[in-house]
């Protein structure tokens, strides 16, 4: 557990001092966060993170290992690399995917940053409590989530009496 939290730690430190872009206006307002725009997010990061899974994952199983005894090598190896990197990925441009819009965005670094922290600490805790390894996508697509709306911010300056 000790791991796990480093590894936060460590992530969260790229990313929590970010911040949007400076803007000479004091009257600068972060855009309001909407329940049914972070609910879409989750929905598609998770969807993003599980097709993000099967891309990496089965060219490499279908593939195989080389014959022989290791055979399952190429099905093992696709796990591996759809889960370290389809997962978080995917979760990453499903969750920016729906959060850019003509008028709001927020940082690609941290919403990838997010989703691996995500993946890695609701992940472990996901295999300590022996809940299912299917909820991978959704711990993923959580932390891209938070992050992407920590630093949420408009494209340009709003408009006067918004």
């Amino acid at each position: 557990m000790i791991k796990v939290l480093t590894i936060f730690l460590a992530l969260a430190l790229t990313t929590s001092f970010a911040q949007p872009p400076a803007h000479n206006d004091s009257a600068w307002v972060r855009p309001p966060l909407k329940a049914g725009t972070v609910t879409l997010q989750l929905v598609a990061g998770t969807v993003g993170g599980a097709a993000g899974f099967m891309g990496v994952m089965l060219p490499m199983a279908l593939a195989g290992g080389g014959g022989g005894p290791h055979k399952a090598g190429g099905a093992v190896a696709g796990i591996i690399l759809g889960a370290g990197l389809g997962i978080p990925i995917g979760a990453t441009v499903g969750v920016s995917a729906i959060g850019r819009t003509d008028t709001t965005n927020g940082m690609m670094l941290a919403t990838g940053n997010g989703s691996l922290a995500g993946l890695f600490i609701l992940g472990t805790a996901t295999t300590e409590l022996g809940l299912s390894p299917y909820l991978l996508p959704l711990a993923a697509a959580t932390g891209a989530t938070f992050m992407f709306n920590l630093t949420r911010h408009y494209r340009s300056k709003p408009a006067e009496g918004l």
